[in-house]
């Protein structure tokens, strides 16, 4: 097996071996399976392969190579991993690196790590919120997962994961401390650090949970010796973990080149879907929209309220069923703003946000009318407004309907003939708000919580008015809002 090396170089902080990755070179093989590596856990899945390859590698006798295959469902991705002990006396930057070669990646390849304490963990950190995607076609090269390790910190669950088509080469792994510099960091490090955390203490709903003297002590050691704002990520990410630990799991670091894409079009490739069921009920399915571009959310919307009409129009509905179980949320205004003709008009929900001692509720609306057929910045030229306007509406969630997905099941609670069917939600409730830093990133930061039209507010998970766990092989949810429906329009 080969050796585990950290190369030293001038221009970077120095590292220290403190704990190994077993394995890390692929040159063991798994006692039951030939083709498979010891010491690495892996669950196979379907449309996917995994497998030793002795003719490419990086260095030794093999690697460990991915392939997405066209057989592969919509959202499925290949993962490979290990659990690594590692108990540091303090606070540590620690540095997980590898190498990657690539061969027509469409999707993702992506280092992960969890952290994690006696009993539950406490940080998590992926190579896409640190560097530019890892996709397409591209010879061997060394990538490189930057962590800040609490003190409390036992073990580490560290991974990669191939999302999409296209094969994969994994190699030579090893993770290692970087040693405190006494260095100052660069000025661009400096102002990268200071303007993310002045956005924190001043924005967040969690600013006054957490220690800032001690965070502040933290993250100045943390930059020491840092050159780069790639470098810098790290003690950001540190600060998302405090806020982690403060009860913030929404809060998340876009990086440049992905909120262009963002601003450019809708990242998400899920459709719209509608059909008729039985007994004349109108089934629409919304998935989550990714995008801030205006054309592209004024089509979206328009989408939606096209397909409502082509099913109202042309069938005696009964009633409707709103599946927003694979909902992962993104953009709620083209969501909302589609789904008006069955919200209907006025107020549908509330931002909640810290006043002093008071809080200041901000609403969002439905308010589009033929001779103003604008609403929350969506332009509805297809807008329509239903024939029935008394009629059963279901609506679906799951613990896949997160954030801007939990923001459209609020707007329907607390109106007339709706219920909710389901599993809880996923309980990204809070409300962020995109802060543009200097370097062209975006901090979308937890800002508020929420609230529905009747000013209940949501702090975690959506609880459906009809629990219902999901079966295999059977659709209970929809089982149950069609017998509601029939009940109660018959």
């Amino acid at each position: 097996m080969k050796k585990l090396l950290f190369t030293i170089l001038i221009s970077l902080p120095a590292i220290c071996v403190h704990s190994q990755i077993k394995n890390e070179s692929f040159e063991i093989k798994h006692e039951k399976s030939a083709d498979l590596p010891a010491n690495w856990g892996m669950r196979l899945v379907e449309g996917y392969q995994v497998s030793l390859d002795s003719g490419t590698k990086h260095s030794g006798k093999s690697s460990l190579k991915l392939v997405g295959t066209d057989k592969i469902k919509s959202g499925g991705f290949q993962n490979v991993s290990q659990t690594v002990n590692y108990a540091p006396n303090a606070i540590k930057s620690v540095r997980i690196s590898g190498f990657v070669k690539l061969d027509s990646v469409k999707g993702s390849v992506a280092f992960w790590c969890q952290i994690w304490s006696k009993d539950k963990m406490i940080g998590f950190q992926n190579i896409q919120s640190q560097q530019e995607t890892l996709a397409g076609t591209k010879d061997w090269k060394q990538y490189s997962l930057n962590l800040t390790v609490p003190s409390e910190t036992e073990r580490l669950l560290f991974g990669v994961y191939l999302a999409g088509t296209g094969t994969a080469w994994l190699d030579d792994f090893k993770l290692g401390e970087i040693e405190t510099s006494k260095i100052p960091p660069a000025s661009e490090v400096v102002k990268y650090v200071d303007e993310f955390r002045n956005i924190v203490k001043v924005s967040s709903i969690f600013k006054d949970s957490l220690d800032w003297p001690s965070i502040d002590r933290d993250m100045k050691n943390l930059s020491m010796g840092l050159k780069t704002v790639d470098e810098a990520k790290a003690v950001t990410a540190y600060l998302l973990q405090k806020l982690k630990e403060a009860g913030d799991d929404h809060s998340v670091l876009m990086l440049k080149s992905a909120a262009q894409e963002y601003a450019s079009r809708n990242t998400n490739p899920d459709q719209v879907e509608s059909k008729l069921l039985q007994n004349n009920i109108g089934y629409i399915s919304v998935p989550g929209f990714r995008s801030l571009n205006k054309k592209t959310m004024d089509s979206f919307a328009n989408n939606i309220q096209q397909r409502i009409k082509r099913l109202d129009v042309a069938h005696d509905i009964k009633g409707w069923i709103v599946d927003l179980r694979d909902n992962t949320g993104g953009n709620m205004y083209p969501m909302i703003a589609g789904l008006g003709p069955l919200l209907g008009s006025g107020n549908l929900g509330y931002f909640v946000s810290p006043n002093g001692n008071k809080k200041k509720l901000t609403p969002w609306s439905y308010s589009a009318t033929p001779k103003k057929p604008t609403t929350m910045g969506i332009q509805l030229d297809s807008l329509y407004e239903l024939e029935g306007k008394n009629a059963k509406i279901a609506v679906l969630i799951g613990p896949h309907t997160g954030s801007s997905g939990e923001m459209t099941a609020i707007s329907f609670i607390g109106a007339p003939n709706t219920k909710l069917f389901g599993e809880p939600t996923a309980g990204y409730t809070s409300a962020n708000s995109g802060f543009k830093l200097s370097n062209g990133d975006y901090l979308y930061l937890a800002v508020s919580y929420t609230a529905d039209r009747n000013k209940k507010e949501y702090r975690s998970k959506i609880q459906p008015d009809v629990f219902l766990k999901a079966k295999k092989g059977e659709d209970t949810a929809i089982e149950s809002a069609l017998q509601w429906i029939n009940e109660t329009s018959n």
